[in-house]
């Protein structure tokens, strides 16, 4: 295996915020990863859609194949040090399933726009909670 294949699971490392116990009920960083990485495999499904992927990508797409468990956990544990329960939490839950039907089912015109749109608004992004919305399309 390669390095990245040994170091793309990253939701099964120890966040610091989880070694901290949560404290004050603060959300887990593994949350907050959630729409980077969804962001990281939309572009690699399209671009392999498209026909356009480099030697690298298409790396990155085996391995990301091969680990999507273990990549994109449906849960994760949630502990908080002043609470002695540990509750499982949704992570990626059936984004991730509902998107590669979404992108398999899509026009490349609509995924070229929506990949254009979400690149022009990128700066606004970066201080605001972002919702991840999959359409309905992709039950």
């Amino acid at each position: 295996t390669t390095w990245l294949a040994d170091i793309a699971p990253v939701f099964e490392a120890q966040m610091t915020c989880c070694r901290l116990g949560h404290p004050a009920g603060l959300p887990c960083d593994r949350e907050q990863l959630v729409v980077c990485m969804l962001g990281l495999y939309f572009d690699l499904l399209v671009r392999s859609k498209q026909d356009m992927m480099s030697e690298g990508a298409h790396e990155v797409k085996a391995i990301f194949d091969a680990q999507k468990d273990r990549i994109f956990p449906k849960t994760f544990h949630y502990a908080r040090k002043d609470q002695p329960a540990i509750m499982d939490k949704e992570l990626f839950g059936d984004l991730v399933q509902r998107m590669e039907r979404y992108v398999a089912q899509s026009h490349d015109d609509d995924i070229v726009r929506l990949r254009t749109s979400s690149h022009s608004r990128e700066s606004q992004f970066s201080a605001q909670k972002l919702v991840i919305h999959v359409p309905n399309a992709a039950p």
